[in-house]
């Protein structure tokens, strides 16, 4: 349950992010994604043609009602503000969990470009055994058993390649 003031949460969980500065934030995504459709609208005719709506039309209207909301949605925060900015919704301790559960995926995704899918996801596996205190021979296990079985099942059976890199290709497996 979020805690009413903005004062350190028992257990020595200091505040970072009270909910106004959630909802704002949640408005500006809003606004940019709805930006971002307009943009790419404007890469086509917008209007009524002769033949009907033009390629652009419905995506920029959809991209105008995007920011609008995004527009409501601040204003709604901003008049609640004294309200919405004692709840506090993110604690150090509960930030801390979630970057120790995100930055790994993260590096999974950087990694999966310039490595390939399946040296990154044998590096992120590995890490993640370790990491977990289960020992070298355990996440040695794991991530060469999960590389072997991903590549059987994705090239093999479902013939369908994941992204590789220059390990595959040096091995003549690209």
């Amino acid at each position: 349950m979020a805690q009413e003031s903005g004062a350190a949460q028992p257990g020595g969980d200091a505040p970072l992010l009270s909910r106004l500065v959630l909802e704002l934030i949640g408005a500006l995504v809003v606004l940019g994604f709805g930006a971002t459709v307009i943009w790419g609208a404007l890469e086509h005719e917008v209007g009524w043609g002769e033949d009907g709506p033009q390629a652009g039309t419905l995506p920029f209207w959809l991209g105008l009602v995007a920011m609008l909301a995004a527009v409501v949605i601040a204003i709604q925060a901003l008049r609640k503000s004294e309200v919405l900015g004692a709840q506090v919704m993110l604690g150090r301790k509960a930030a801390q969990q979630s970057a120790a559960f995100l930055l790994p995926i993260a590096a999974l995704v950087a990694l999966a470009v310039p490595l390939g899918l399946y040296l990154a996801m044998g590096i992120y596996l590995f890490g993640m055994v370790m990491w977990h205190g289960h020992g070298l021979k355990a996440a040695v296990i794991t991530a060469v058993s999960a590389i072997l079985f991903n590549w059987v099942a994705f090239e093999y059976w479902f013939m369908l390649p994941l992204p590789k890199g220059p390990i595959e290709a040096w091995l003549g497996l690209a």
